[in-house]
């Protein structure tokens, strides 16, 4: 199988950067693997082929804007395209390591003061993030039951086979072909 496999950071010192290093690292075992990040600190496992997206760096938020359309410039024909987290206009398979609405209900709750990205851009990032797990191509794996039973409702995803068992993905496979 052709797999494209989209991070921001291809990186083990960060959380989700992590999770994409140790997962390309055992998809390219088996399939053909081509990995897009905006930055590759760690080693790209023999046989992946590495694709820079040209996404703006700072402030994150600016990150998250510009990656999905850098990576539709630089993106390749893949039979499947999984993603992490909002950082395509569509994919096959997205892990949602974080639900930024989530994060900012955390941060108000906190009484934290918002950067400047979150007050110039912090609207129009969660509306399209928000946008792309409801997305009709877009199957939203949430990694955690706490995020499939807090956060994945507000997003309308839809719970694929692989995500933690809930009453709806149970009703929803017993029925299934």
């Amino acid at each position: 199988m052709n797999i494209g496999f989209v991070v921001h950071d291809f990186d083990t010192r960060e959380g989700h950067g992590r999770y994409a290093v140790e997962l390309v690292s055992r998809l390219a075992r088996e399939h053909r693997v081509t990995l897009y990040a905006a930055s590759a600190a760690a080693d790209v496992p023999d046989g992946v082929r590495f694709r820079l997206v040209p996404a703006v760096r700072r402030p994150a938020h600016a990150t998250m804007l510009t990656f999905p359309t850098a990576f539709a410039a630089v993106r390749g024909p893949h039979d499947v395209v999984h993603v992490q987290g909002w950082s395509a206009h569509s994919a096959d398979v997205a892990t949602a390591h974080i639900v930024l609405e989530a994060w900012r209900d955390a941060v108000r709750s906190a009484h934290v003061p918002a950067g400047l990205g979150e007050r110039l851009l912090g609207n129009t990032v969660a509306s399209r993030e928000a946008r792309f797990y409801r997305g009709a191509r877009t199957r939203s794996r949430p990694p955690s039951r706490w995020i499939a039973k807090r956060r994945a409702p507000a997003f309308s995803c839809r719970r694929t086979a692989s995500s933690p068992s809930t009453p709806a993905t149970r009703e929803r496979d017993s029925t299934s072909p």
